[in-house]
């Protein structure tokens, strides 16, 4: 279980943000661990190609084994005043030699191309160039429609913080994620370590939609800021069967099924599904009449769960 303590003044500036280097370093975890995306197969493919040019050998012995672990030097972090992928690639290329060193450190799995560019001085530089390479190979061309899809998932969010609340926002980010209000306000996620920290009282947390993120929500930590990397919803992979229960039970009443990936309230779902609150209670009502969902209350909310 990972624990994020976030105090008034970090949630308070809270923002959702999109990273072009990000969308790329889920393809290189996707193409390093030999998984398909459900939908978006093609960048994947080309990202493997992309690797196994000379211009992927730095990338290859930085992208952990399987595509699971740390993915370090070009992981860009929620920094508050990057904006773009060429402010992200200039941060790429600007980290200090420590830090770099600090990094390099971590990895897995020998590195002979990494540690000759870290010890030339020029580990920074060389990974942005890396980084930008593989993008103009696999994103550059799909990038505009790519974004315009990620903006409107910040649209519906930032919306969603508007009408329902941080608590219910961010516990709508993922079947992983809730949200624990009590003598701290905190953000739990359902993770294989045991790992507690809390926000700076001048930090800033950032949610980072991902369209190459298939599994849990990433956490990133810097000095000050932090990042939740989540998946884009709606994932097909997520919906296996989906079409065969939409023609047995109707499309709309399918989806508010299928949106039950875990316990959720009925706010917390029709922000998910982006369907007015009155809807998704009425087919929760026919579902549960069925025997195809549980509810419990839980205060002064019900949180619905499917059976089986």
């Amino acid at each position: 279980m990972k624990v994020l303590d976030v105090a008034v003044a970090p949630l308070a500036s809270a923002r959702f943000h999109i990273s072009p280097v990000n969308q790329l370093m889920g393809l290189l975890r996707l193409a390093a661990s030999g998984r398909r995306h459900p939908t978006r197969r093609g960048p994947v493919r080309e990202t493997v190609r992309a690797l196994a040019t000379e211009d992927g050998a730095l990338l290859r012995e930085l992208v952990p084994p399987r595509g699971r672990g740390i993915l370090p030097i070009v992981g860009v972090g929620p920094h508050r005043d990057v904006a773009g992928l060429a402010d992200e690639l200039e941060a790429i290329a600007a980290q200090p030699q420590s830090q770099l060193a600090r990094e390099v450190a971590l990895l897995t799995r020998p590195a002979p191309r990494v540690i000759r560019s870290l010890e030339a001085g020029t580990l920074g530089r060389d990974a942005a160039r890396a980084v930008h390479r593989i993008w103009q190979l696999t994103l550059a061309e799909s990038w505009p429609v790519l974004e315009r899809e990620l903006r409107m998932e910040t649209v519906r969010r930032a919306s969603a913080v508007g009408a329902v609340g941080w608590a219910s926002t961010i516990g709508a980010l993922h079947p992983s994620v809730s949200w624990l209000a009590g003598e701290r306000t905190s953000i739990v996620l359902d993770k294989p370590v045991r790992v507690h920290e809390a926000m700076a009282a001048d930090g800033t947390l950032t949610l980072i939609p991902s369209a190459y993120l298939i599994d849990e929500p990433l956490v990133t930590a810097g000095t000050r800021d932090h990042g939740i990397f989540y998946p884009l919803p709606g994932d097909p992979e997520r919906r296996a069967g989906g079409d065969a229960t939409a023609r047995l039970l109707g499309a709309t009443r399918a989806r508010v099924l299928d949106g039950l990936a875990g316990p959720i309230t009925t706010s917390g779902l029709a922000q998910r599904l982006d369907l007015p609150l009155s809807t998704v209670s009425t087919h929760l009502s026919v579902l549960h009449e069925a025997g195809l969902v549980d509810r419990q209350r839980a205060g002064r909310s019900v949180v619905w769960e499917r059976v089986g």
